[in-house]
């Protein structure tokens, strides 16, 4: 006579359909009379079938990771080159404010000479 232990030690290969013909009759007439083992296959069968669904998800997950993580580097990339284009700005309104400042002194320094060639 087989054991209940016996029988739920195959559920896993029952479930998967991996057991050969004869461990196959041997659990379902096991189950047939025996209603725990039943009860515990059908807990068994549920899980496992909550397991199975979880891994068909489990690449969808990974994919939705992959366009967050896409989005993200996008959004740094798009911030990386504000930032490039802020900073260029800034460079340039440096270079326009000494610009202004050399013409300024040109201009200052040219009178200065104009006023000086005047008095001699």
């Amino acid at each position: 006579m087989v054991t209940c232990e016996e029988i739920r030690r195959k559920f896993s290969e029952y479930y998967d359909n991996c057991l050969n013909e004869n461990d196959v009759k041997e659990v379902e007439k096991h189950i047939e009379k025996c209603s725990d083992c039943l009860k515990e296959l059908e807990k068994f069968c549920k899980a496992s079938k909550g397991v199975d669904d979880f891994i068909m998800v489990e690449p969808l997950v990974e994919n939705i990771w992959e366009k967050i993580q896409k989005e993200i580097n996008d959004k740094l990339y798009i911030s990386k080159r504000i930032l490039k284009y802020l900073s260029e700005l800034k460079i340039i309104k440096i270079a326009k404010k000494y610009e202004q400042r050399y013409i300024q002194r040109h201009k200052q320094s040219k009178k200065e000479s104009d006023a000086y060639e005047i008095k001699h």
